[in-house]
């Protein structure tokens, strides 16, 4: 009778920690922890350890043998999230996965939001400065005449005449901008259209007499 009773109380406890360890979709992560320690044995406790552990290792193996800027910024969606910092875990996942601070900074801004770098066109980048260095005195000079102008989308500019061969100008224009990349062919297209190699003719009518150019 005693072990029948004995039975019972065993098969009723282990339904009574069935019951508590039912969470709900809607709990809190706080909420599951609270539930699962006020019923977990000592054996249950270290197996949720184990896994926790052995999940951490794993993922901070793959991270670490990841190469790809896309592939680091997906491991980044995934624990840099809105739950990570109202827990305020961002210094376990920095320490336990290896994200640094910087990638948290640059990737996260708030909530699941992922920061993407925002892409500039050449012309955007640089698109000023090549301009400004084209109608500088010592590159193009600017002609007199008043119908010596150039129109293009209702832009009329007045001409100005280059000093020099646009290789010649491409080379002295990487060289006063270390800090910028830029192909042969992007700089020509870059050049402003009122800035052009003069013809034949408009070299002769800037010429004054005894030779000397304006």
């Amino acid at each position: 009778m005693q072990h029948k009773q004995r039975l019972v109380d065993i098969y009723r406890k282990r339904l009574q920690r069935a019951t508590a360890l039912r969470v709900s979709q809607h709990d809190t992560p706080r909420t599951k922890t609270r539930k699962f320690l006020s019923h977990a044995t000592s054996a249950m406790i270290r197996k949720s350890l184990v896994f926790h552990n052995a999940l951490v290792d794993q993922v901070k193996a793959k991270y670490k043998e990841t190469h790809e800027e896309r592939q680091k910024q997906a491991f980044s969606r995934l624990f840099t999230g809105k739950i990570i910092t109202k827990y305020r875990l961002k210094k376990t996942v920095q320490k336990d996965i290896g994200i640094s601070k910087k990638r948290w900074r640059k990737d996260v801004i708030s909530g699941n939001s992922f920061v993407r770098k925002t892409y500039q066109s050449v012309t955007a980048r640089v698109g000023k400065r090549v301009e400004e260095f084209f109608v500088r005195e010592d590159v193009s000079r600017m002609t007199s005449g008043k119908k010596q102008t150039l129109t293009r989308a209702k832009n009329k500019q007045q001409k100005r005449f280059l000093n020099d061969t646009i290789s010649n100008l491409h080379m002295k224009f990487l060289a006063e901008n270390t800090d910028i990349k830029l192909s042969y062919r992007t700089f020509c297209r870059l050049k402003p259209f009122w800035v052009v190699w003069p013809t034949t003719a408009e070299e002769r009518n800037i010429k004054k007499p005894g030779g000397q150019s304006e």
